[in-house]
């Protein structure tokens, strides 16, 4: 299990974040948040960070060029998006990582986030990750709102991609490997997490992520309608990609999943047994005041994420 710590504000936070394990590090360019970060902190922060602690830089509702200015300046590989965004935005961002971030509120979110998915089929660029968040009106984040338990369960019906190698953050600190074939890309672990359809009910939103794309697959990939309906489908019918390079297909199964949500070192385990996420996200649930990380409590929640291997 990954563990990602959101909204750090400090240097000192930073190092404490990263010495107890924390894989990756978030960063916060939305101004009404009170985990706000100018570049020039955000720089400090990234230069103390060690190979094996990735930066992101969070943003809502900017510009795509605005988004790549930052990550440009700051030599970001993964941005995360944390607005409403549109579908179109992804295939601005070039080669950056797009965590794409939906807020939850209720069943309908869950259809609007496939909906949204298949529209990223559609245009050929689907984000590289997906984060589910608690909703809380008007706010993007961060409030320490959980996410329904009867949402996770409809969560735990879709088929995430799960594999949940280390090789990922050197490769995003350092770049693909140069050896590695163009047309090809990563093999990606099936899911065993795939359910008969929305908590026992019929299957019908799971026709957006059929929708052809216009693209053809890699080569040696399936073909862009298996791929998709595959997203829904047991593991045990679902077919490997072709190992090589980190950049996710468009055709392959759903993104990489991120469970945030008012996650805290008491509730963050029992929490993942019911969705089994690639990566669980934390920001209020470590804090001691909004922004200020508590280092026993980030170290207690990495304990309790990673288990027994933590040790």
């Amino acid at each position: 299990m990954l563990v990602k710590v959101c909204g750090l504000t400090s240097v000192d936070d930073a190092i404490v974040c990263a010495a107890a394990g924390a894989d990756w590090i978030g960063l916060n360019f939305h101004p009404p948040s009170p985990r706000c970060i100018d570049l020039g902190l955000a720089r400090d922060i990234i230069a103390t960070l060690p190979p094996s602690a990735q930066p992101v830089g969070l943003f809502v509702d900017r510009s795509p060029a605005e988004v790549a200015q930052v990550a440009a300046e700051l030599d970001l590989r993964v941005v995360q998006l944390h607005g409403d965004e549109p579908p179109e935005t992804l295939g601005v961002l070039g080669e950056l990582q797009v965590v794409r971030a939906f807020r939850l509120g209720g069943p309908d979110a869950i259809d609007g986030m496939v909906r949204y998915l298949g529209r990223c089929r559609e245009l050929g660029r689907s984000p590289d990750y997906v984060l589910v968040d608690g909703y809380a009106t008007g706010q993007a984040g961060g409030t320490g709102r959980t996410i329904g338990i009867d949402l996770l369960a409809l969560l735990r019906n879709l088929r995430w991609d799960v594999e949940s190698s280390v090789l990922d953050r050197a490769e995003l600190r350092s770049g693909p490997d140069p050896s590695a074939s163009s047309d090809t890309v990563r093999s990606f672990a099936p899911s065993p997490l795939v359910g008969e359809g929305w908590g026992g009910g019929s299957r019908a939103d799971a026709t957006v992520l059929a929708t052809p794309h216009p693209n053809p697959p890699p080569q040696g990939g399936r073909g862009p309608e298996q791929a998709s309906s595959d997203a829904l489908k047991p593991a045990s019918n679902a077919q490997a990609a072709t190992p090589g390079t980190a950049r996710r297909p468009v055709n392959a199964s759903l993104p990489r999943l991120i469970l945030a949500g008012g996650l805290t070192p008491e509730n963050v385990a029992e929490r993942v047994s019911r969705v089994g996420p690639w990566m669980v996200d934390v920001a209020s649930g470590v804090e001691s005041s909004p922004g200020r990380k508590d280092p026993a409590r980030v170290s207690a929640f990495i304990r309790a994420a990673k288990g027994p291997l933590s040790d």
